[in-house]
């Protein structure tokens, strides 16, 4: 099909239609080409053509990724080589079930873990009507050695987790409404997604305020910049950034590649930049925070600089060197990316089974965490 769509572009040159097909491509949350392969597509469009409105917009959009994609090289020009080993001492096997991860200033795990079970999203197989337990905030030292624990009673499933320089914690929660449905004559009860929540805690657990966040319907990934939160939706393929003092809505960034209820990002801690894991095209985008997208990277592939299966990356991480670190999952590969272009991390064994998202996090030696749900955290470290 592809050769024929290339075939019936060359020979239709001059029909504007043309530009819908690669624009489709474009657009695709699951065809996962480069932008140098999508520009190959575009070439035999006539000149003729090419300032009629649509085909001048699909340019426009491909001339962006075109620019975005050819920056990685600068967008990590200052991070030195870095390789990592899994760190076999490291006491992470009995911190399970965990949904995801933030870090204190004083390098301890801050983990957000669901009695509810990782992968037993609430009523995702089929019209569980009992109400969602309560779940744990896990405070973890470098050794692996849980310093503190206490349990948040809130509305809604256990979502992501965030940190401030205060080490106050942010939890977030996806709000839940009963919804019914018919389909051939039989009755289904399901909950559907409708809000999302925050709750703020110091390290001892008091809790210090709650509020809303408008304009979400689910709470997939969170992180904290200055005096910003922000709370990414796998609903709404969008990334909210609000006041993290009232949740108060500043702006929004749309047009995320979700895939199988994963959206996560990551942000830079100094110049606010943030990396969004687009799964669903196979690539880590970067925006600053007006939502112009900086730089793009990662096309559908098994070679060290592709993402591989049925969507990746699933969860990306800036590293204070400048370095990136992406995580793919089904199976499991972790890759780093510095001036040196991308290297694996040797020694990472299976995280998940299927299609579920992998947290990650590092604290200020650029030591890595991962969480899986049955083998617990586990450790990375600078060799």
């Amino acid at each position: 099909m592809e050769d024929f769509y290339k075939e019936y572009i060359r020979l239709n040159a001059k029909d504007p239609y043309v530009a819908q097909i690669v624009y489709v491509r474009l657009t695709s949350k699951t065809g996962g080409q480069s932008a140098q392969a999508l520009a190959k597509w575009a070439e035999p469009i006539d000149e003729s053509i090419r300032q009629h409105p649509f085909v001048a917009q699909m340019f426009t959009m491909l001339n962006g990724m075109l620019e975005t994609e050819a920056g990685l090289d600068k967008f990590v020009a200052n991070a030195h080589d870095v390789e990592y080993r899994v760190d076999k001492t490291y006491k992470g096997t009995e911190h399970t079930n965990i949904k995801y991860l933030a870090v204190l200033n004083n390098d301890n795990i801050v983990a957000l873990s669901s009695e509810f079970g990782i992968h037993d999203d609430y009523n995702s197989h089929g019209g569980k009507k009992e109400e969602p337990k309560a779940f744990n905030v896990q405070i973890i030292n470098p050794d692996g050695d849980e310093v503190n624990r206490f349990k948040v009673e809130a509305e809604g499933l256990a979502s992501c987790i965030a940190a401030d320089a205060n080490n106050n914690i942010y939890v977030l929660t996806t709000l839940l409404k009963e919804k019914k449905t018919k389909f051939r004559g039989r009755e289904t009860v399901y909950m559907e997604k409708v809000g999302a929540k925050c709750y703020v805690f110091n390290t001892k657990g008091e809790k210090q305020k709650e509020y809303l966040l408008e304009g979400r319907e689910y709470a997939t990934g969170a992180r904290i910049f200055q005096n910003k939160l922000l709370v990414s939706d796998v609903g709404k393929g969008a990334l909210g950034i609000y006041s993290s003092a009232d949740g108060k809505l500043l702006s929004t960034i749309k047009d995320l590649r979700p895939c199988c209820s994963i959206l996560d990002f990551d942000v830079d801690s100094e110049k606010g930049e943030i990396l969004a894991a687009n799964l669903g095209s196979f690539r880590v985008d970067g925006y600053n925070m007006d939502g112009k997208k900086i730089v793009s990277f990662g096309q559908r592939g098994r070679g060290i600089d592709d993402f591989h299966s049925c969507c990746n990356p699933v969860s990306v991480r800036r590293l204070h060197n400048g370095a990136v670190i992406t995580v793919e999952k089904a199976p499991t590969r972790i890759k780093v990316y510095s001036r040196e272009g991308a290297k694996f991390v040797k020694g990472i064994e299976e995280l998940v089974e299927g299609c579920f998202h992998i947290p990650v996090m590092s604290d200020s030696q650029d030591n890595i965490y991962l969480a899986s749900p049955n083998k617990g955290l586990v450790k990375c470290v600078v060799i």
